[in-house]
C-alpha cells in the first residue's frame, strides 16, 4: 500500500492541503508510470513549500526505491554530502540555488515499498539518517473511511520534511481532514492564516507553544486539539495551554525520528503514568540507570541507523533521563545536557523549567561553557514577557528567583536578555553543542 492508494477514498475534488497561494487535490497529481521494469531509483527532496513536498510524496511513494527528505534550511554542501552517503543522487527541489543539481525521475508502477529516509533534528553538524517506511510513519495514524462534514483542519508549524511534520500531514490527510500549511518565517503571519482558515487542530513544540501563548492574536484560534511534542512539556506550559484554550484536548506525544511515535499522554499532567512502563502492548518501556529505553512492536519497527543504540532485547536508548515520583515518570532532560558544575551534576532542562516560572521570563535557555576551575559555568539567555521591562530590574528579579529556587552551582553566572530565542528548523531552541 502506498500513500496515493491510502487516500483513494478521497474524492478527486476534495481539498487535501493549502497554503496562502496554493491548494492541492487529486486532480493536481500525475498518474503512475507504465508497468515497466525500472532500476532502483533513490530520490532526494528538498522543499521549502510543504505543498510542493506533498505533491512529490503522493507522486513518488511506491514508484521509487527510496526518498530522502531533507530540511530546506540545510546548506548545499550538507545536502550533497547526504545525497552521496545515502545514494539518492537525483534531486527534486523548489530551491532556486539548487536547480543545477535537479534531475529527472522516470515513474514506474506503484508496486514498490518505498523507504522514507528522514533526518534527525539536531541543531549542529550534518544530521543523521533514519530509515522508515510508510507503515512505520502511519502506524498510529487514525485513518478515516470517509470525509465527515466537520473535517479536522490541521495547522502545520513543523517542517514537513521532519518526522513530526509528517505526523501532522498524515493525520490530516488520512484522517479525512485538511492540511493548512502556511509558508514563510513570520510566525504572526502564519497564525493569521491559520485563524482565517479556521484551524481546529494544531501541533507544535513547547518552544513554539510558549511563543504562541505570548501572541495576542493567538487568542482568536478556536482549537479542538492541541498536540505537544519534540521537547519536555512541563506542568507550567500544560496549565497555561488549558487556561488559554479551555475547550481543547491537550495531548503530549512522546516520539522521535529514531523510534517513531512512542505513546500519547492525554491527562494534562507532566510526564506519564508509571504503569506505561509495565504495560504489555504497544511501546514497551524500561528505565536503566535513570535513562528511558523503548521497544516498539513489530508493526512500528524502524530499521536501525548506525547511531541508534540497541540492547540484546532490541530496546532502543532514547537518551532521555527520567525519574519516578509519586507514580509518575518525569522527564529530566537529555543525557547530553547533564553538566558538571563545581563537582555537582546539573540537568540543564530542569534548571530552565524553574527559571521559566519567574514572573518576568517568557522563555530561556542555558549554555554551559567549559571552565578550568569549576568544569563548567552556566550562562543564561532569556526573553522577557514584556519588551518594556527594564533590563536591569528584570535581571535582578531573575537573580533573586534563582537564589531562592536553585542550589548555588545551578545558578547562572551571567544573564543576557534577548528579544527572542533562536529556534532551529525543527521548532526547538537552538542549544550550544559540546556542553560536557
Amino acid at each position: 500500500m502506498n500513500l496515493y492508494e491510502l487516500l483513494s477514498n478521497r474524492c478527486e475534488r476534495d481539498l487535501l492541503a493549502k497554503d496562502q497561494l496554493h491548494a492541492i487535490n487529486f486532480s493536481n497529481l500525475p498518474p503512475s508510470g507504465d508497468a515497466t521494469i525500472l532500476p532502483p531509483v533513490g530520490v532526494t527532496i528538498v522543499a521549502r513549500n510543504p505543498i510542493y513536498l506533498l505533491q512529490q510524496l503522493l507522486t513518488l511513494d511506491g514508484c521509487v526505491h527510496s526518498m530522502l527528505l531533507l530540511s530546506p534550511s540545510l546548506g548545499r554542501e550538507a545536502i550533497v554530502s547526504l545525497m552521496r552517503d545515502v545514494g539518492t543522487l537525483t534531486l527534486l527541489t523548489d530551491r532556486e540555488d539548487l536547480q543545477d543539481l535537479v534531475g529527472e525521475v522516470e515513474l514506474g508502477p506503484r508496486n514498490l515499498e518505498t523507504s522514507w529516509l528522514l533526518t534527525t533534528s539536531g541543531t549542529t553538524g550534518i544530521p543523521k539518517v533514519v530509515q522508515h517506511t510508510l507503515r512505520s510513519i502511519t502506524a498510529t495514524t487514525k485513518i478515516a473511511n470517509q470525509v465527515s462534514e466537520s473535517q479536522p483542519r490541521w495547522g502545520l508549524l513543523f517542517e514537513m520534511s521532519r518526522f513530526a511534520g509528517l505526523q501532522v500531514a498524515m493525520q490530516a490527510l488520512l484522517g479525512g481532514g485538511i492540511l493548512l500549511a502556511p509558508t514563510g518565517h513570520d510566525l504572526a503571519a502564519r497564525v493569521k492564516f491559520l485563524i482565517g482558515e479556521e484551524c481546529s487542530h494544531l501541533s507544535a513544540t513547547p518552544t513554539l507553544w510558549r511563543k504562541l501563548l505570548m501572541m495576542p492574536e493567538s487568542d482568536q484560534l478556536r482549537l479542538k486539539q492541541i498536540t505537544i511534542g519534540g521537547e519536555i512539556a512541563d506542568s507550567h506550559l500544560l496549565n497555561a495551554l488549558r487556561q488559554k484554550h479551555p475547550n481543547s484536548r491537550v495531548t503530549h506525544i512522546y516520539a522521535s525520528t529514531e523510534i517513531g511515535v512512542g505513546f500519547p499522554v492525554n491527562d494534562g499532567i507532566a510526564g506519564f503514568p508509571l504503569d506505561y512502563v509495565t504495560g504489555s502492548s504497544g511501546t514497551k518501556l524500561k528505565i536503566v540507570e535513570g535513562v528511558l529505553w523503548a521497544k516498539l512492536d513489530d508493526a512500528r519497527s524502524v530499521i536501525a541507523a548506525r547511531h541508534i543504540e540497541r540492547d540484546s532485547e532490541e530496546y532502543v536508548c532514547t537518551g532521555d533521563r527520567v525519574e519516578v515520583k509519586d507514580g509518575r515518570v518525569l522527564f529530566l532532560g537529555r543525557e547530553s545536557s547533564l553538566v558538571n558544575v563545581g563537582g555537582v551534576k546539573i540537568q540543564i532542562e530542569e534548571v530552565e523549567e524553574i527559571i521559566r516560572q519567574c514572573g518576568v521570563v517568557a522563555d530561556c535557555t542555558l549554555e554551559a561553557k567549559k571552565n578550568a576551575f569549576s568544569g563548567a559555568v552556566l550562562s543564561l539567555l532569556v526573553s522577557l514577557k514584556h519588551t518594556d521591562f527594564d533590563h536591569n530590574e528584570a535581571k535582578k528579579n531573575i537573580r533573586d528567583w534563582c537564589r531562592l529556587k536553585l542550589q548555588r552551582e545551578a545558578q547562572p553566572a551571567t544573564i543576557r536578555i534577548v528579544d527572542s530565542l533562536e529556534m532551529s528548523s525543527s521548532g526547538k531552541i537552538v542549544r550550544t553543542a559540546g556542553r560536557k
